[in-house]
Formats: structure tokens, C-alpha cells, sequence
């Protein structure tokens, strides 16, 4: 049955092949649990394997044309090429490191961690380079 599954494909296999896992499948038992899993299996491969497009949340929040792209690379680096450019106001840390002062941890206000103090995301109440109070607006 592992045969089955893996060398023809759970989806493309031929008709007979499907006939077969699914009379296994019907039938109940230990055999219906390990196709059950190896189906499972291959969903998951698939679905892990598959390019679908990344929205970047910066992107998306600022209104950019394109937004397909990763924020953050697996190691928590800044990859958006638009926040990359950006130079942080209050610490001028740019590139990999890259934030918006709402998200600088030289920002008296949050500290770098907005959302932990209830700063609503992408806005903030504090023009912090003046000091002064004003109406909420995106950073």
C-alpha cells in the first residue's frame, strides 16, 4: 500500500490504484490508519512544496504596488526591500535591521515592542521626535 501511494502519486495514480486505497480505506482497520497517515503525508509535502505568494505586512499596511514579497527571512532579518531602505529616525539602524520608530527600542514610548503595551498595529498616538500628542496615525 506504502508502495502504492509513493510511486504512483495519491492524487495522479492510475484509477485502479485509486479503487484500491479507497476499498482500504473503506474497509477500517490498521491498514486504513497507515494510508490515512501516508495521504496525510503527501498533503502536507505538497502544501509545503507549493509557491504561494507571501504578502509582506509592512507592504501591505503602506499601501505599496508590490507586496508579494517576505518580510523577515527565517533568522528574523529584515528582506522587504521598501523597509530596507528605511532608516529608523531614532537609532538610524537601516537594511537587516531595519524598523520604523514605533518599533525602535530607543523609542521611550514602546520600547521596540508596541504591540505588548497596547499600541494598536501600525499606528501610534506620539509624534516621538517632538514629543508631542497627536491623533492616531500609520508610521
Amino acid at each position: 500500500t506504502r508502495r502504492d501511494i509513493t510511486s504512483h502519486g495519491a492524487q495522479g495514480g492510475t484509477e485502479h490504484v485509486k479503487e484500491k486505497l479507497l476499498k482500504v480505506l473503506m474497509d477500517g482497520g490498521e491498514r486504513a490508519i497507515l494510508v490515512s497517515d501516508l495521504l496525510q503525508e503527501k498533503m502536507e509535502k505538497r502544501l509545503k512544496n507549493s509557491k504561494v505568494p507571501e504578502h509582506c505586512k509592512f507592504c501591505r499596511n503602506n499601501f505599496e504596488e508590490d507586496i508579494y514579497h517576505q518580510f523577515k527571512d527565517s533568522l528574523g532579518r529584515v528582506v522587504c526591500p521598501v523597509l530596507s531602505k528605511h532608516v529608523c529616525e531614532l537609532c538610524g539602524a537601516r537594511g537587516p535591521a531595519a524598523h520604523t520608530r514605533k518599533y525602535c527600542p530607543y523609542n521611550p514610548l514602546t520600547r521596540g515592542e508596541p504591540e505588548r503595551l497596547g499600541f494598536p498595529p501600525g499606528m501610534m498616538p506620539v509624534d516621538v521626535l517632538n514629543n508631542t500628542l497627536v491623533k492616531l496615525r500609520a508610521l
